[in-house]
């Protein structure tokens, strides 16, 4: 019984700081602070793969830094990974078009 209380618990404490690192994320990226931002939706993106709203967003901070290059591998390497996924191959036209 101690052991579930305390996966539990375990469980609660990692979606709080979830939680507070996307909200300070998106704070930073409404405010423009898109190297920080990008630095907070990478690790983000990385515990998350299948969350597309940090990956547009890091995306979007990647643009936004002049981080073409970096934006257009990370689309690829989605689109490796889900070719299903016909949103990305309008992410790297956008992407090549912002360049």
């Amino acid at each position: 019984m101690k052991n579930i209380l305390l996966i539990i618990a375990l469980f609660s404490v990692s979606f709080v700081l979830c939680q507070n690192s996307s909200s300070l994320a998106e704070s930073y990226f409404r405010e423009g602070a898109y190297e920080k931002a990008s630095q907070i939706y990478e690790s983000l993106e990385k515990n998350n793969p299948f969350n597309t709203r940090y990956l547009k967003r890091l995306i979007t901070c990647y643009q936004e830094t002049s981080n073409y290059e970096k934006a257009a591998n990370l689309l690829q390497k989605k689109l490796l990974n889900n070719p299903s996924q016909h949103y990305l191959r309008i992410e790297i036209g956008y992407n090549f078009d912002r360049q």
